[in-house]
């Protein structure tokens, strides 16, 4: 689980995104890594969550300094249900889980993890 490193600002020319920056991986992770949004503790972390965003996917991310990648998610339909579901959505924390064990030397990172208000 992280905190989110910038707190967003909303936008009226487009939706929030959640956005990882600069990932970046030894070798292929050969796994996905579901994403959450203020899991609660000990809460079973399900894609029929409230707190379930999507999947992250390392595909196509290598160590190259040259080529650092980012992925933006749309965040208005989680945001909407942990809203409806009267849960908070401030202090925003983002947890990540393997689908399955990833790869012992695969070293994935991820730079930065923002909300952002606008189309990245």
């Amino acid at each position: 689980m992280k905190e989110l490193e910038k707190p967003g600002r909303s936008s009226a020319e487009g939706n929030m995104f959640l956005k990882f920056e600069d990932l970046r991986v030894k070798r292929p992770l050969g796994v996905v890594y579901n994403v959450f949004l203020n899991l609660p503790p000990h809460a079973e972390p399900r894609a029929d969550s409230p707190s379930y965003v999507g999947t992250l996917s390392f595909f196509g991310v290598t160590a190259e300094a040259r080529s650092p990648k980012s992925i933006a998610m749309p965040m208005e339909a989680p945001l909407q249900r942990l809203l409806r579901g009267g849960r908070a959505i401030s202090p925003m924390t983002v947890t990540l889980l393997p689908t399955r064990p990833p790869a012992s030397d695969a070293a994935p990172t991820i730079a930065r993890i923002l909300l952002v208000g606008e189309n990245p």
